[in-house]
């Protein structure tokens, strides 16, 4: 049980100009001859500046070392069962 933890660059559903968030900050996505290439924000030239200015200043926080802790198992309640057997109804027509 958990998440997959894929790495960004075997991502196939990736499309140039997709912006990812990584460690040290979002990256644009960019597919080349080479393979795979992740951009800084701020030096790529798909988006306005100002769009580059305002993702440049968007605050990343970093991702965990190890997976997250699965989260609290709670309880259901009881409720009482009540049984149907023998029971009747009557509808007015």
């Amino acid at each position: 049980m958990g998440l997959v933890t894929t790495p960004v660059a075997d991502d196939s559903t990736l499309r140039p100009g997709d912006i990812v968030a990584t460690n040290t900050g979002l990256m644009a996505y960019s597919a080349g001859p080479n393979g795979s290439t992740f951009m800084p924000i701020n030096a790529y030239a798909g988006l306005s500046a100002d769009l580059r200015r305002q993702l440049t200043e968007t605050k990343i926080e970093p991702a965990a070392e190890g997976p997250a802790p699965p989260p609290p198992v709670r309880q259901a309640e009881a409720t009482s069962v009540r049984s149907t057997k023998n029971k009747r109804a009557q509808v007015d027509r």
